[in-house]
């Protein structure tokens, strides 16, 4: 179990079909970078750096911090599934486009849908 406070972010920073999940322990000392299934990847040592956001940087999917920017595999803008900044992206619009029509009474929708943390108490956490 890690317990990790806000901002809890997620894009595709590995070039895998679904976005990985980044966000700092409670303790703030560490970064850790999960797969989507929330098994761990990193645990990257953080200081005093702040999570600003994920996004594209000289071509690299990334991971911006106060200080530093993390570089990881190609970028590849898949226009949609991404959490990339604390209000959802650079423009606050706290929304997600996701790449498929959603047909609510052929498809279980508990199945189709996930929120990282679910849910938020005292702007902390638990994945699990």
């Amino acid at each position: 179990m890690f317990l990790v406070m806000p901002p809890v972010l997620a894009q595709d920073l590995m070039g895998t079909d679904s976005p990985e999940i980044v966000a700092r322990s409670v303790d703030m000392e560490f970064l850790y970078i999960f797969y989507a299934q929330g098994n761990i990847i990193h645990k990257i040592t953080m200081g005093d750096d702040q999570l600003i956001g994920l996004g594209e940087y000289d071509g690299k999917s990334s991971i911006f911090t106060s200080s530093i920017v993390y570089q990881f595999d190609a970028w590849s803008d898949k226009k949609g599934n991404t959490w990339s900044f604390y209000h959802g992206d650079a423009g606050r619009s706290r929304t997600i486009n996701l790449d498929y029509n959603f047909n609510p009474l052929s498809n279980n929708m508990l199945t189709r849908s996930y929120s990282y943390p679910n849910p938020i108490r005292d702007q902390m956490g638990t994945l699990v």
